[in-house]
């Protein structure tokens, strides 16, 4: 997969965030839902690809927005340009950062990433240039999002 969006023959990457609780996948098998609680981690196991050198920050940030906002003709989005909706993430690279249950922002209130040290951590999401997200809580007065418009 990292090969494949080297060559451009996968251009974007996406979650599926399936916020199942720990007893729902504790099910067996034929029986447990799919997915996992991924959305918050996601961007930062991309940034693990970069630190390692697999992919560039400028690539990462290209396959999760500048790709996805091209690909979908997502009109306004994507980019840090003048007149476009701030849609940002604020986040440090070189730190380490235990990832936790307890600091986990889903309602399932798990995450498969327990224990993981990584080496970044996002701080702040802004959507529609609302803070939704600050120094890693959920905003008090977060404001609810606006539709997408798709240039077809």
């Amino acid at each position: 997969m990292r090969q494949a969006l080297k060559n451009n023959q996968i251009d974007i990457i996406a979650t599926d965030h399936a916020p199942h609780t720990r007893d729902e996948k504790s099910l067996p098998y034929s029986e447990a839902p799919a997915g996992i609680p991924l959305i918050q981690h996601s961007f930062q196991l991309m940034l693990e690809l970069a630190n390692k050198g697999i992919f560039t920050i400028e690539e990462v940030i290209k396959f999760a927005s500048h790709n996805t906002a091209d690909r979908f003709k997502i009109i306004d989005r994507g980019y840090v340009r003048e007149g476009y909706f701030a849609d940002l993430v604020v986040f440090e690279t070189g730190i380490k950062h235990t990832v936790t249950n307890e600091e986990q922002k889903s309602k399932c209130g798990w995450t498969p990433f327990e224990g993981w040290e990584l080496s970044s951590k996002v701080n702040s999401t802004i959507v529609n240039g609302n803070v939704l997200l600050e120094n890693g809580e959920l905003h008090p007065e977060r404001r609810s999002s606006e539709r997408l418009v798709f240039n077809k």
